[in-house]
């Protein structure tokens, strides 16, 4: 009896069933969502941007009010969850049972959280320098708030850490480098899943400040 050839355990080797471990590590990972929501909640109040909607309405404006009011708000208010998520799934990848290095580079959840994680802790040293630069360097006294508002008037504020285009940019290597494999269980799917939240939310905020900017700027009169 001719046996059959062996089938590649590559994507076999890395599945795994949700245990209690993996739920204790997704709950620490909604907390760290809970946690930054609650620091970055002064710069999420902030005023919406001068819209001018015009009598008769302007529907180009009218669309662009939706999508500020019904889709980048909304994701500005569920991101930090999404960014605690990717923390807590490359966390489950250091878990038994380990893939082996060379299967979690090809894996794109995988490597959307890395680099996701990887863009939020430069940029929270970053900005908790900049911040203890602003408190004590300035003879006045700040608040958190004021700090909030002036790390937003220099563009530094919740829209800085969309970790999309880092995201977008490894899954482009992968694709042009041909290492990249298909989903093989439900931490990459989820890793998968977060990874496309971050690159559309980035996709709706880039073309809103685009088409807002050119509004500014005369090309949509009201």
């Amino acid at each position: 009896m001719i046996e059959p050839a062996p089938v590649a355990r590559l994507g076999k080797q890395s599945r795994r069933n949700l245990t209690l471990m993996d739920l204790i590590v997704l709950v620490a990972g909604v907390a760290i969502g809970a946690a930054w929501l609650r620091a970055v909640q002064p710069a999420l109040v902030r005023n919406p941007p001068n819209i001018m909607i015009g009598n008769p309405p302007n529907i180009m404006m009218l669309i662009l009010d939706f999508a500020y009011q019904k889709v980048l708000r909304p994701y500005d208010q569920i991101f930090p969850f999404v960014a605690g998520l990717m923390i807590a799934t490359l966390a489950l990848r250091f878990l038994a049972p380990r893939p082996s290095l060379r299967l979690l580079i090809r894996q794109r959840g995988w490597t959307a959280c890395l680099a996701a994680t990887i863009s939020f802790a430069v940029q929270w040293v970053f900005l908790g320098l900049l911040s203890l630069y602003l408190k004590f360097s300035l003879s006045v006294p700040l608040t958190n708030r004021v700090v909030h508002e002036i790390l937003e008037n220099y563009g530094l504020g919740v829209g800085s850490f969309d970790p999309g285009p880092y995201i977008l940019t490894v899954w482009v290597t992968q694709a042009v480098m041909r290492r990249r494999v298909a989903a093989v269980d439900w931490v990459d799917r989820s890793g998968r899943l977060l990874g496309w939240c971050c690159v559309l939310g980035t996709t709706v905020r880039v073309v809103l400040e685009v088409v807002l900017g050119l509004h500014y700027r005369g090309f949509f009169p009201p």
